[in-house]
């Protein structure tokens, strides 16, 4: 038995396996393209790492599609590719939690005036570490700490997902980023 989504043209049989051809892909307009691959790829990725399929599967849409459809049709590849992303982000969140315990304990014995560079320095680790080029992570920081409270500054550093949204938000809005000086 196999399920047919009207709007991904992907045919997806219960045992995880879900086919998009070239061709029905080529055929779909940009937005639905990327939907077929979702809805394709989320089933195998949630039967690899379910916790953080979401995650896993959205960051691979990010990704060429002929390079996705070539993922689909290797399911040892994905399943390499999906397992080193859940390693990456496994260690961003041990680096993340670190950074915040260290700060949360040195911001107990800094004045007021100092804690703003000290969550500067948080968030120029986390974003330089996820390879962000330094110049950028200064910028990147500096729009952060102009928003919300301490606690919700680390909270935000603790939580990689938050943190890339958060990243790619400040980087789409006009203005929010600080000139180059």
């Amino acid at each position: 038995v196999s399920e047919h989504s009207p709007t991904s043209s992907a045919t997806c049989e219960p045992a995880l396996t879900c086919t998009i051809t070239p061709a029905a892909l080529a055929a779909a307009p940009p937005a639905i393209q990327k939907q077929m691959l979702r809805d394709a790829l989320q089933p195998q990725i949630t039967a690899i790492h379910p916790t953080i399929a979401a995650r896993i599967t959205g960051e691979l849409l990010h990704r060429d599609n002929p390079e996705l459809l070539a993922l689909l049709t290797a399911p040892s590849e994905l399943v390499r590719v999906a397992s080193e992303m859940a390693i990456t982000y496994t260690e961003q969140k041990v680096q993340a939690t670190q950074i915040v315990k260290q700060l949360s304990e040195r911001l107990h014995e800094t004045d007021a005036s100092d804690q703003r560079a000290l969550i500067k320095q948080g968030f120029l680790q986390l974003l330089k570490a996820n390879g962000d080029d330094p110049a950028l992570s200064d910028r990147i920081a500096t729009a952060l700490i102009r928003e919300g409270t301490i606690t919700d500054q680390l909270a935000l550093m603790a939580d990689p997902d938050r943190l890339r949204q958060q990243r790619e938000h400040v980087l789409s809005a006009p203005g929010k980023l600080p000139p180059l000086l």
